[in-house]
């Protein structure tokens, strides 16, 4: 199996201080952490729409190495999983250039966006314990009031950070990044600092739309799954890293899954890169305060069992993450005439075709997908080290159309991770 690439270049470069960038603007962050990449659904060239060339899993390894070749992706993790377990792993590339390490199985890889799947399934686990409802004022249950500055007579719910309705803004200049380590504020310092007025980040026009009343329009927010996030720790009284360590990833045996790289081996992450048009730039390692709307780390085996969970009605190998009530109410559409693809956090969306339940995930050197087909069961994840949606959205498409047409291959060849 070649791991390097015909056009491979390299150059070492990584940024570990503990400032922003400054070759990244507010407008270089939120592109890289946007979470819809739209393609459209049209004619693609022929070398990438041959679907009659993959046969077996050399065509597929050919197909996949050509996209990452050809879109300067370094490295790759990506499986199939169908009836509670995973059907097919792909490994491709490299994790780390430098080093000459090739992505494997257990590589880990922050998931950006996607992981906002991770702590929404943290809430609802209280939600289904009856500690409070989706349409609540989160006032309720916060140590310090929430309310858009425009707007103060209109309560902020659960429902509406869930679904990107609340008219909490994302304010780039304020969603630092700290290259190295992770961030050492707290989530309720960097909260109350960001969304009440005595706060010492609080722009109000920057950091709430405020000519949109809450529940109203829909923006994505970063921020608004970030509260989300902190009222977990807020009603459970248990830190959320904590409180998904005890609640989702024991239960589900993912055991190297961290919202910190603090208690991560380093030489098991996979180095972030950038293509500057000749060469991969690595970024090196980064943190963030807003850490729940997108600073998860785990491999493509282990997230594989959350996904799981998920097309199983919230249940995998015996362990029940969630009810099968609460699945459907996440898996459903919430508020159709504002946005209808929008469940709670997870999107139901037609890609190429398919209408998945899902997510995306993009940041600095990361590109991520993670959906599911309800009507088939099948479920496809794609981890890259790189920084463009285009090569994954297209790789996605073919691993859900292998499993869906060439079902009968798993069945007489051996196969193992790829190395």
């Amino acid at each position: 199996m070649p791991l390097a690439f015909s056009n491979l270049a390299v150059v070492a470069r990584i940024c570990h201080n503990d400032q922003l960038n400054p070759n990244s603007s507010a407008s270089d962050r939120a592109a890289a952490r946007i979470e819809s990449h739209p393609i459209p659904d049209t004619v693609y060239p022929a070398w990438e729409t041959a679907v009659s060339r993959i046969r077996n899993r050399e065509d597929l390894d050919t197909f996949i190495l050509d996209l990452m070749n050809t879109h300067h992706v370094p490295g790759l993790a990506a499986c199939i999983v169908k009836n509670g377990k995973m059907l097919w792993t792909g490994t491709y590339g490299y994790a780390n250039i430098e080093e000459h390490r090739p992505v494997q199985k257990g590589t880990l890889f922050e998931l950006a966006s996607v992981s906002k799947t991770v702590t929404t399934t943290a809430l609802m686990q209280l939600y289904e314990a009856g500690l409070f409802g989706l349409d609540d004022d989160i006032n309720g249950y916060l140590p310090f009031a929430v309310r858009n500055p425009a707007h103060p007579a209109d309560a902020i719910t659960f429902r509406m950070l869930l679904t990107h309705t609340s008219s909490i803004r994302d304010n780039w200049d304020l969603m630092r990044y700290y290259w190295g380590s992770d961030s050492p504020i707290p989530l309720d310092e960097y909260l109350w600092n960001y969304l009440t007025p005595q706060g010492k980040y609080y722009f109000p026009d920057k950091n709430y739309y405020t000519d949109m009343r809450p529940g109203t329009s829909w923006h994505y927010s970063n921020i608004g799954i970030v509260v989300a996030g902190y009222l977990v720790e807020a009603i459970s009284g248990v830190p959320f890293d904590q409180r998904c360590e005890d609640h989702i990833f024991t239960p589900l045996g993912m055991d190297e899954t961290s919202w910190f790289l603090a208690g991560l081996d380093p030489a098991h992450i996979a180095m972030p890169y950038h293509w500057d048009g000749s060469e991969y730039v690595p970024y090196g390692f980064f943190g963030y305060s807003d850490y729940p709307a997108g600073q998860l780390r785990t491999s493509v085996d282990q997230l594989a069992c959350f996904l799981i969970s998920y097309i199983q009605q919230g249940e995998y190998q015996g362990a029940r993450i969630l009810d099968s009530a609460t699945v459907d109410l996440i898996l459903t559409v919430q508020l159709p005439d504002l946005n209808n693809s929008q469940g709670l956090v997870w999107f139901y969306q037609n890609l190429l075709g398919r209408y998945l339940w899902g997510h995306t995930g993009g940041d600095f050197g990361i590109a991520t997908r993670m959906h599911f087909d309800p009507s088939t069961g099948i479920g496809v994840i794609t981890l890259s080290n790189g920084e463009t949606q285009y090569p994954l959205r297209l790789i996605q498409d073919r691993l859900f159309e292998f499993a869906e047409n060439y079902s009968g291959m798993w069945k007489t060849q051996k196969l193992e991770t790829l190395k």
